[in-house]
């Protein structure tokens, strides 16, 4: 009887979950500048530098992919016709970058397939080179695949497992050992399905390191990609959810968690709600360390910030913001 009580305390003391919010230091960046303002985007996400390019999608039929100066913030080439020839795009869902070979990615669920660009290689007609790789069916039905390193990428999982990762035609499922709070998630696929329908990804550069945050409350894990075992896992905000089957909705109670992820080998940057039912984008970017240990918190002031990139050396920040006027605009933000 004794050993049974022992048993019963030590397990419910395994599945006890502390959430504690993040206190960060506060800091105001060196300077905000308007970097493009003139080009108007239906809905630019993914900013990503490439040496002195700025890539980013724009959501445009016309033109999805936009390519600035991130120095001068000049438009230099924009491309991705929608359409089903073979310089167009049917429906592109994410956009990764492989800075080293300066080959840009997308993946198109609509030709089921991953596009290369290769940014150094301007056709006539202001269009880069390009491959096309079919993907595997694994791949295929996730819709969100982005590079990782050499010839690898990443993607959530459907089922199964926790994410996937291989060459576009051939995938391994990389599956974590335990579940974070048993009493939110009963079993390890309402965890993985959770997590992999609402979070948000980040790869750090060397290829090393994934961290994953929760878009409800705030749940935030660093995986290291050569050992496919999680080495961070941190509660900062409870994760409250209506669930139904596979699909997860926010209730009036929700926490609204992380919104975007980018990464240096030395830091991950975050925009993180961190209250009930937010009605906009953060005004402030997040710095973590790779141990999930909060460090800055950058005040962006009047701007919201819907996505944005960090330069490797940590200086600077390049983001896709909403002003006062409801416009979107580039920002230069100089930590």
């Amino acid at each position: 009887m004794y050993v049974s009580v022992i048993m019963c305390l030590a397990l419910s003391c395994t599945n006890e979950v502390t959430y504690e919010a993040p206190q960060f230091a506060k800091k105001n960046p060196k300077a905000i500048k308007v970097l493009n303002d003139e080009y108007m985007f239906k809905y630019g996400d993914t900013p990503m530098v490439v040496d002195s390019l700025l890539v980013m999608g724009t959501g445009n039929n016309d033109n999805y992919i936009a390519i600035f100066n991130r120095y001068t913030g000049d438009l230099v080439l924009n491309f991705g016709r929608k359409g089903p020839g073979p310089n167009e795009l049917i429906r592109p869902t994410t956009l990764s970058v492989d800075k080293i070979n300066h080959l840009l990615y997308v993946c198109d669920w609509g030709k089921q397939a991953l596009l290369q660009y290769d940014l150094l290689k301007i056709h006539e007609g202001g269009i880069p080179e390009y491959n096309s790789f079919k993907m595997s069916e694994d791949f295929v039905r996730t819709s969100i695949v982005r590079f990782l390193r050499d010839s690898l990428f990443y993607a959530p999982a459907v089922k199964g497992s926790r994410m996937l990762i291989g060459t576009p035609a051939e995938v391994q499922n990389f599956i974590s050992s335990d579940i974070p709070d048993s009493n939110k998630f009963p079993t390890q696929e309402d965890w993985y399905n959770y997590m992999n329908l609402q979070s948000v990804t980040s790869v750090r550069p060397d290829g090393r390191y994934l961290a994953a945050g929760s878009a409800f409350g705030g749940i935030l894990e660093v995986f290291d990609l050569d050992s496919r075992k999680r080495v961070v896992l941190k509660h900062f905000y409870e994760p409250i959810f209506e669930q139904k089957g596979h699909v997860f909705r926010p209730t009036p109670e929700t926490i609204g968690g992380f919104a975007y992820f980018a990464a240096t080998d030395k830091y991950l940057y975050a925009t993180l709600h961190g209250k009930v039912n937010p009605t906009s984008m953060p005004s402030a970017i997040c710095q973590f360390d790779w141990k999930g240990n909060p460090i800055a918190r950058y005040d962006c002031g009047n701007y919201a910030i819907t996505s944005f990139t960090v330069t490797d050396d940590d200086e600077k920040i390049y983001a896709v913001a909403i002003g006062d006027d409801g416009e979107q605009v580039l920002l230069e933000i100089k930590l």
